[in-house]
């Protein structure tokens, strides 16, 4: 069965997903594993330079993210979102007002 775009199922039973995108500034990142884990999530720009780090601790199930993009300039971003240390979902992301 495929995954709906922007979706990613690990091995360990571990899922996220970023919406909306493109966005405004707002993002959700939907995240479910059936483990507790230090959730990081990085936003790069195009150039590859960190202009944003968000972490939380997440206990198993399903939990939502918040992350505000809107002090960032209108482009192209590459989303990191790591378990732990682990890097479980890459996405560029289209930012725009």
């Amino acid at each position: 069965m495929s995954k709906p775009e922007g979706q990613v199922e690990f091995a360990v039973n571990q899922q996220a997903s970023i919406f909306p995108n493109p966005t405004q500034g707002k993002v959700e990142i939907h995240l479910a594993s059936e483990e507790a884990h230090q959730t990081t999530v990085q936003v790069f720009d195009m150039s590859g330079r960190l202009v944003q780090t968000v972490q939380a601790q997440h206990e198993p199930g399903s939990q939502v993210m918040q992350l505000d993009l809107s002090a960032l300039a209108n482009g192209m971003y590459h989303l990191h979102v790591k378990f732990d240390n682990t890097l479980i979902l890459t996405e560029k992301l289209s930012k725009s007002n």
